[in-house]
Order: C-alpha cells, then sequence, then structure tokens
C-alpha cells in the first residue's frame, strides 16, 4: 500500500527567525507554512448524550450529530463513565456530521449506556 503522507522539511538552520523590521523572513515563513499545510487537524467536541438502551448480548451502533465531522476523520470518544455491563467499542463518522458510536452489551438483561457528556476527539486527515 503506497503511503501518502508528507513530511515538513527540517526548520531553516542558519538564517534568523525574523527580519530588521521584526517580520518572519521568506524561508521561516515558508517553513511555518509547510507545518499548517501537513499537520492534522484536531477537534474537540463535549456531546450531552443520552443513548437507547441496548438488548443483552447484542452490539449495536448508535448515531448523534455532530457539525463539521467529515467521513476521513479519525475518531476517539470518551463515555462520562461506567455502566455495568456496556462496553463502548469505537466510534466513527458514518456520513457527513453524523457520529455513530459502537455500544456492546455483555450482560444478560437490556442496559443503557450512561448518560451524559461525551468528550470526542476528532483529527481530520
Amino acid at each position: 500500500m503506497a503511503s501518502t503522507r508528507k513530511a515538513v522539511q527540517h526548520p531553516p538552520q542558519l538564517e534568523t527567525l525574523v527580519n530588521e523590521d521584526g517580520v518572519a523572513t521568506y524561508t521561516w515563513w515558508r517553513f511555518f507554512s509547510q507545518i499548517t499545510e501537513f499537520l492534522p487537524f484536531i477537534n474537540t467536541y463535549e456531546i450531552a448524550w443520552t443513548p437507547t438502551s441496548i438488548t443483552a448480548g447484542v452490539q449495536e451502533e448508535q448515531t448523534i450529530a455532530i457539525t463539521d465531522l467529515t467521513t476521513t476523520d479519525i475518531v476517539f470518544i470518551n463515555s462520562p463513565g461506567f455502566v455495568a455491563d456496556i462496553v463502548v467499542g469505537g466510534a466513527r463518522v458514518s456520513a457527513a456530521g453524523i457520529l455513530a458510536v459502537s455500544f456492546y452489551n455483555k450482560g444478560a438483561g437490556a442496559a443503557t449506556p450512561i448518560s451524559g457528556t461525551y468528550k470526542v476527539l476528532t483529527i481530520g486527515i
């Protein structure tokens, strides 16, 4: 599989950061421009959410709208707490602006994931 990763060039070694007017030199300006061009776009969200009940022994995806998500985002999620028998299996962007979270109920009876503020971190690539 071919890599599409781009690298930021090494910083200038022999040139001063700013000129006599206090403005970044062109070489440094170009270096800083590369950083913003090549580094991923990172966002954090705090989502107040009340997931629905999950049947015993079932893994299910539940969705919630979050503006600005794209299907190429990498997603990390942190639940606000613990509920016996419920496992947060992961998260993904299922469609633009829609976060899908996978829950698994490993228990013998129906259970509901905890309600509260879920923390979400996305990395745009």
